[in-house]
């Protein structure tokens, strides 16, 4: 009998939220009457945030998620910002804790989780490295990440040293939108544009383009340096 997996899941996991719970500035994480509440965007600061459902920071409540929509596996990433609002040591040290949680999900669910690792918000060169850890970590499948890699766009140079590590250890890339642009702008991205059209359309049902919620996996190999020069398209 085949599986039902949901491959494009997020959980905020323990330290993810210790993290944003103690930061004033935006994106946090405000806790009134045992509720929890992102503000994440501006103007979610007049509205008091949005409420963070269980299954979203819960891993016994994800399953039950999952059992009530049918799920037997899912794998689960950290869902936007990322580690995009803290930088440096403070983003690596972060990474390191929340990918452990990710790492640890496989074994806490008797294998109907499988987590996504991070990034930190550092240099290309520590990103790098981060990714070679997870490369080796059991119970991390991938990377998430949205449209930059410590701050840069996908075209930068520097971030050579991440693709290099992505296409050394074959590790997976789930690329999730965040970042907003127009489609003029997307120029001199390989096939971007007709990844916009014909392929994420499709998937998500013909929505407007900024109004996708969708990824894109991009497995790095050597095989496509020739091609594309090692960058992912999209």
């Amino acid at each position: 009998m085949s599986s039902v997996i949901d491959s494009h899941s997020h959980l905020y996991s323990s330290s993810y939220m210790e993290m944003l719970k103690s930061r004033t500035d935006l994106p946090r994480i405000d806790e009134r009457d045992g509720a929890f509440y992102f503000v994440i965007f501006p103007d979610e600061e007049e509205n008091g945030g949005r409420l963070m459902e269980a299954p979203m920071w819960s891993i016994d409540e994800k399953l039950a998620a999952m059992d009530r929509g049918g799920f037997d596996h899912s794998v689960v990433s950290l869902g936007n910002p990322w580690l995009d609002p803290v930088t440096g040591a403070e983003s690596i040290d972060w990474a390191g804790r929340i990918n452990s949680d990710f790492a640890a999900f496989e074994t806490e669910t008797n294998g109907r989780v499988f987590g996504l690792g991070v990034l930190p918000n550092a240099r290309p060169e520590e990103a790098a490295e981060i990714a070679g850890v997870i490369a080796k970590t059991d119970g991390l499948y991938g990377i998430i990440t949205g449209c930059r890699i410590c701050g840069l766009t996908f075209d930068n140079p520097d971030l050579e040293p991440v693709w290099n590590e992505l296409s050394e250890s074959g590790l997976p890339i789930f690329v999730h939108p965040h970042y907003a642009v127009a489609i003029d702008q997307l120029g001199g991205f390989g096939s971007t544009a007709s990844a916009v059209d014909d392929d994420v359309g499709p998937l998500c049902g013909q929505q407007t383009r900024n109004e996708h919620h969708c990824g894109s996996g991009v497995k790095i190999g050597k095989q496509q340096e020739d091609d594309d020069k090692g960058y992912p398209e999209g």
